[in-house]
């Protein structure tokens, strides 16, 4: 394989708090996800200029998917199976991440974005997500999808508040 090839590896984690007493109920452990093949689309739109990643998009997924059989997202998806709502990512959620995983000014290979879903975004009960980018907009389903995760049931109230990180490490394939 030629070494040149990026390859780029995502995870995720939640913490989940109280919305009124702002306590920590949950907090999962880090967890991959699947890079989409799109995500060469996503880049090649923000390196021309037109647009980076956008909205963090939340779905319900499919009516027969349990906690004990969920199936695993495909590199293929472009779309979540249900999007429920989305969020604008703004340019403070985006922090770069030196080796040791501290925040850093200085631009490195990986990308961390953090966003917080107040009590009142994006209720119902979540089972996906994905980050995109390109032309999106507001729109559900609109836009480009550069990564997919399917996770155990996540029912978000107005009582609680989610807050979502992602990292993205880009490397060379060697």
């Amino acid at each position: 394989m030629d070494k040149n090839n990026l390859h780029a590896v995502g995870q995720f984690k939640d913490k989940v708090y109280d919305a009124k007493t702002g306590e920590l109920i949950k907090e999962t452990e880090w967890s991959k996800n699947t890079i989409v093949n799109n995500i060469n689309k996503a880049i090649a739109y923000a390196l021309a200029g037109k647009g980076g990643l956008c909205y963090w998009a939340v779905g319900s997924g499919q009516a027969s998917w349990s906690d004990t059989n969920l199936p695993s997202p495909s590199p293929t998806d472009t779309q979540l199976s249900n999007e429920i709502g989305r969020k604008a990512i703004p340019s403070s959620a985006f922090k770069f991440l030196d080796a040791s995983g501290n925040v850093t000014a200085d631009i490195t290979n990986v990308l961390q974005i953090t966003l917080t879903f107040n009590a009142s975004e994006c209720n119902g009960d979540w089972r996906e997500f994905a980050i995109i980018g390109g032309d999106a907009t507001s729109e559900l389903n609109s836009g480009i999808m550069i990564n997919h995760k399917i996770h155990k049931l996540q029912s978000k109230t107005e009582n609680l508040q989610i807050e979502r990180s992602m990292r993205f490490t880009f490397n060379n394939n060697n």
